[in-house]
């Protein structure tokens, strides 16, 4: 037996703050029909695309700061990859 639209409407206005478990017992219906209702009509809570978006930056972005404060204040010795050996000529360090 499929949903009602009076159910459809009930589980669309319920969805986030019951679960799909619930809204199945609240209803008296399967479970699967309540997943494949809201799957089909992507009302399931994904994860937002932001989230994982910051969740990469937020390192990316304390590395780089961390490696211009200490830049900045000059932190650690210049170890420079060309070394001046004569006049003339350069050697690697």
């Amino acid at each position: 037996m499929s949903l009602t639209t009076k159910q459809k409407n009930w589980i669309t206005k319920h969805n986030k703050s019951k679960s799909i478990k619930t809204l199945a017992t609240d209803l008296d219906v399967n479970e699967k029909q309540v997943e494949k209702y809201l799957r089909s009509n992507k009302l399931t809570k994904q994860p937002n695309k932001i989230f994982y978006l910051v969740l990469i930056l937020i390192p990316i972005l304390f590395f780089l700061l961390l490696e211009f404060s200490l830049n900045i204040f000059n932190y650690g010795t210049d170890i420079p990859t060309w070394v001046k050996v004569t006049d003339t000529h350069y050697g690697l360090n």
